[in-house]
């Protein structure tokens, strides 16, 4: 029975009871007046009852809908933040990725000065001589190849670059190369020397291939890469850290990051930025506390509210974007085709340092084109 039902119920027979009192009440015939007197009762009682029984049953049906909307509610919630919990770390491993991130950042940071140090140490001596400035190539390619004939091979100094390293997110613990930790960061060190040798003696080498691969191969060896699954945050804050300290350029690593390292489904966006931030700033800074100036100290940039005409000059940087992508893709092109015709030469692969530089050699000492000669970014700045 409906609960207003029952209330309007009980109320009539409040409201009929003084008519049945007595002892004999159920043989006692009503009189007129007491049947007037009666419905007199009767009428307001059974309204109030009808009216009460219908605001209890309004009230019952609210509070059942009110419970299964909060019900539902309740489940809705506990599936959110279920669903968020397998997503989002927790706030202890958000705070241990934010100092791994500064760690690798720093150290990061350090090895680069290094090899930077080591790289102007060869500069000064080598290709800055008046006299023998033109044979100095040779002589690291020489190194070079004799570093490969010392180690069995190019071959056996292979699993330390970035493309390499992207390949145990997907292969774990596992990875097809078994290389230990300890045998990547060896070979990684090696690696490092050996570019530190062809920059400082004036070979064709961009600063910004090994300082990428010494920054994430810092954090392979901290975060112990291939015995434990990689974390894409980590390796990506490496990254920012490399190109942060090669370039001075926090803000340039963190764009670099963002581009070759896909982030983790797992991987919060503002926790990944941040962490990225950090490793690169800490990076930089490193770099500038060992004394090293910024790459490009030549170029200078004008305030726009310098100049009334400053806005009229947006057009042309569009411009030169697009001359400057049309050049990248066309040496994209001339480099995948060069090292198909070095693959094909009938030479050992060990060797083609050595026959690499002796070209540069050749065309800076007959060609009189010493600015072909790496030297830091002094011509970009002369």
């Amino acid at each position: 029975m409906a609960p207003g039902l029952v209330v309007a119920c009980a109320a009539q027979c409040k409201g009929l009871s003084p008519m049945h009192k007595g002892l004999h009440a159920k043989n006692r015939i009503p009189t007129r007046s007491g049947l007037a007197s009666s419905c007199c009762l009767a009428k307001p009682s059974l309204r109030a009852a009808v009216a009460l029984g219908t605001v209890a049953s309004l009230c019952g049906h609210w509070s059942r809908r009110r419970v299964g909307c909060w019900g539902i509610w309740r489940r809705c919630s506990r599936t959110v933040v279920q669903r968020k919990a397998g997503r989002e770390d927790t706030p202890d491993k958000i705070v241990q990725g934010l100092l791994q991130s500064c760690v690798i950042g720093t150290v990061s940071g350090v090895g680069i000065a290094i090899f930077f140090a080591a790289v102007s140490i060869g500069t000064h001596n080598f290709v800055e001589s008046e006299k023998y400035a033109w044979a100095a190539p040779v002589l690291g390619g020489a190194l070079v190849t004799a570093s490969y004939y010392l180690f069995g091979g190019e071959s056996n100094l292979d699993g330390t670059s970035l493309p390499a390293l992207k390949t145990l997110d997907t292969e774990r613990v596992t990875n097809s190369s078994g290389l230990s930790v300890e045998e990547r960061g060896k070979r990684a060190a090696v690696r490092s020397t050996l570019a530190a040798i062809t920059l400082g003696t004036g070979n064709s080498l961009g600063p910004e291939g090994p300082c990428v691969e010494l920054a994430t191969n810092v954090a392979a060896y901290f975060c112990r890469f291939g015995e434990k699954p990689i974390n894409a945050g980590i390796l990506a804050s490496a990254c920012a850290a490399g190109v942060a300290a090669g370039f001075n350029a926090p803000l340039a690593g963190i764009i670099f990051a963002a581009e070759v390292i896909k982030p983790g489904q797992r991987d919060d966006a503002i926790t990944s930025v941040v962490m990225h931030l950090l490793a690169a700033t800490c990076a930089a800074s490193m770099v500038q506390i060992f004394g090293l100036t910024p790459p490009f100290t030549g170029v200078l940039f004008e305030d726009f509210r310098n100049s009334s005409l400053a806005f009229a000059q947006v057009p042309l940087f569009a411009i030169l974007g697009a001359f400057c992508g049309v050049l990248s893709a066309t040496f994209d092109v001339v480099r995948n085709k060069s090292g198909t015709l070095w693959q094909a030469l009938p030479i050992p692969r060990n060797t083609h340092p050595l026959v690499a530089s002796a070209l540069l050699s050749a065309v800076v000492y007959f060609c009189n084109m010493p600015l072909l000669m790496y030297s830091g970014f002094g011509n970009v700045n002369e």
